[in-house]
């Protein structure tokens, strides 16, 4: 469901659907109530495209770190890595 509303942010920051739809589809696609997806977009609208960067950005580190090693020193042992050292996207392909 993530995907969905990250997709209806989206469409909503990028001028393709007004605040009420897109409060209509967060409600509908993010199953959640108006009061949460005011909440939501009210985010959205404050901190912009930074929703969307954060969400990717959380899936390529995870999935950097999934690759690295299956156990959980393993993993672990990335992340350290990411947060002590620069690290570009790129480094995480």
């Amino acid at each position: 469901m993530r995907g969905a509303t990250l997709t209806v942010d989206q469409m909503y920051l990028d001028g393709e659907i007004d605040r009420a739809r897109a409060l209509e589809l967060r409600q509908r696609y993010g199953v959640t109530s108006r009061e949460r997806a005011e909440r939501s977009l009210a985010f959205a609208d404050h901190y912009r495209s930074y929703v969307i960067n954060y969400s990717s950005g959380e899936d390529l580190v995870r999935t950097y770190a999934e690759r690295t090693g299956a156990d959980n020193n393993a993993r672990w042992r990335a992340y350290e890595s990411i947060l002590n050292q620069p690290t570009l996207p790129a480094d995480l392909q």
